[in-house]
């Protein structure tokens, strides 16, 4: 889809057109982007526990605080969903690499040049995914001390979480 000279953006996709195109043969898109849709999923359930725990009364003490955690969970949202597109954009860059001609030496040099500056690039958007996703542990802890259901539900979530923001970077 994007390797033949498609601009389209994933991120407008439904999400029903990005699993099907995710499953098909084409590289992109890929881990990287289907790591940081994830991460965009997952800001959008910590922004809706952070408002609704806001919006209770029984929670009024935290209110403040949860309206904080919503507004920084829709701003990563936000930037994990750009990554999206980001990641294959890099990767569509390593697949360019691919059909450079190597023929000649000077086509070799090229080539292995283009590949060292586009794994450079593909290396990028993976990285922000795991360092934008360490953000839901400081989530957790600001939470509050006591056992609320959104506590539980963040503490859920950020379990669940743990080995995704890796992957990405693999």
């Amino acid at each position: 889809m994007r390797g033949r000279g498609d601009a389209m953006s994933f991120q407008e996709l439904s999400l029903a057109k990005f699993g099907e195109v995710l499953a098909s043969k084409d590289p992109t898109p890929g881990g990287g982007c289907a790591s940081a849709l994830a991460g965009a999923l997952a800001s959008g359930l910590v922004a809706m526990v952070a408002r609704t725990t806001a919006g209770n009364k029984k929670f009024v003490d935290r209110a403040g605080q949860m309206t904080a955690i919503a507004e920084e969970a829709d701003r990563l949202r936000g930037e994990f969903l750009a990554l999206v597109d980001e990641d294959a954009r890099a990767f569509d860059q390593v697949m360019a690499a691919f059909r450079l001609p190597k023929e000649t030496l000077e086509q070799q040099s090229a080539r292995s040049q283009a590949f060292q500056q586009a794994y450079k690039a593909a290396v990028e958007p993976p990285m922000k995914v795991c360092t934008r996703s360490l953000g839901y542990w400081s989530w957790h802890s600001r939470s509050g001390s006591t056992e609320t259901r959104a506590r539980r539900r963040m503490r859920a979530w950020a379990r669940s979480w743990r080995p995704r923001p890796w992957r990405a970077a693999l």
